[in-house]
């Protein structure tokens, strides 16, 4: 550590610089900038402190207990169960994911360190503590011989395991008939001791309460963050109301469209992305001859308007 607050590491180059700066947080060194050059990772401490670590660091402060975590899309809940081997290097991360992308990306990401577990993947270097991370689909670790066996040596019951569950709202949504092997993660607690991560950006406070009884958690922590987000906004308007004396069954339609055409018409390039739900592809077709009626040489910017064809 130099007098000017600066640091350089050359070893944590595979990673994204936000997980180190998660662990350094977690070693109640606040962070106040980060980047990489000549591919090493530098950062500063002092003043600054990121508005969102808070979370992160509560999460592994959690590290002998099970934790339920709630945190909204793009937050970097991924981070959690990455920094866990930079707090204990000895430890295993089992993480178990709904998609084969997410595992590939993971992957790539954490270079050697890390592997998707197949019929035949090679376990040797997870025993020698080489793979720290392995990412699987329920049903690939579920009555897995090679898993079973590997848990059976003593070098491994005494190492620290985590089980992972991301995107936990598919133990809720899809282990009914989709995906049943999801209802059976907690089975893998009697193959070998851990402690449960369960990470999503959707599942409700009921759902929390199910996650913990389906995967037979005693005491957890459960970190949540509001999921609100500065550039969304939810603007709720009256609207007339189509049987009204006067008015017609476009009305409605006409008071919601005109608004945000006309709006869109005046500010170009500088309107608000917006998303305009509609009953059905009448009301849709609706809106779409409305845009063409006010926004007219408007309505589609490029560098070459799309030849029209007559429906």
């Amino acid at each position: 550590m130099s007098d000017s607050g600066m640091f350089l590491y050359d070893d944590l180059t595979a990673l994204n610089y936000n997980v180190f700066m998660c662990v350094r947080l977690k070693q109640r060194d606040e962070v106040s900038r980060a980047w990489i050059s000549n591919g090493k990772i530098f950062y500063k401490d002092k003043t600054d402190k990121l508005y969102r670590e808070q979370e992160y660091s509560k999460a592994l402060e959690t590290f002998n207990k099970d934790c339920v975590c709630c945190l909204p899309t793009g937050y970097g809940k991924s981070l959690i169960f990455e920094s866990l081997p930079f707090i204990d290097p000895t430890c295993l991360v089992l993480v178990v994911e709904p998609l084969n992308v997410i595992m590939v990306q993971e992957c790539q990401k954490l270079g050697d360190s890390a592997i998707c577990l197949s019929t035949e993947s090679d376990l040797g270097p997870v025993k020698d503590g080489i793979v720290k991370y392995i990412f699987c689909h329920p049903e690939d670790i579920l009555n897995n011989k090679s898993i079973i066996e590997l848990f059976r040596c003593e070098h491994m019951n005494e190492r620290k395991t985590f089980l992972v569950i991301d995107e936990a709202h598919c133990v809720l949504e899809w282990s009914n008939d989709f995906r049943p092997n999801y209802k059976q993660l907690a089975n893998l607690r009697s193959v070998f001791v851990c402690n449960v991560l369960a990470l999503s950006a959707t599942v409700t406070c009921v759902g929390q309460r199910e996650l913990i009884k389906n995967l037979h958690i005693v005491d957890c922590e459960c970190v949540c963050a509001p999921p609100t987000k500065a550039n969304i906004e939810l603007i709720v308007l009256k609207r007339p109301s189509a049987t009204a004396r006067g008015n017609c069954a476009s009305t409605p339609y006409d008071y919601i469209f005109e608004r945000v055409l006309h709006e869109l018409n005046d500010l170009g390039s500088q309107f608000p992305i917006t998303v305009i739900y509609c009953k059905s592809m009448q009301w849709i077709g609706f809106g779409y001859q409305l845009a063409r009626e006010i926004l007219n040489n408007k309505f589609y910017v490029s560098d070459q308007i799309p030849e029209m064809h007559g429906l």
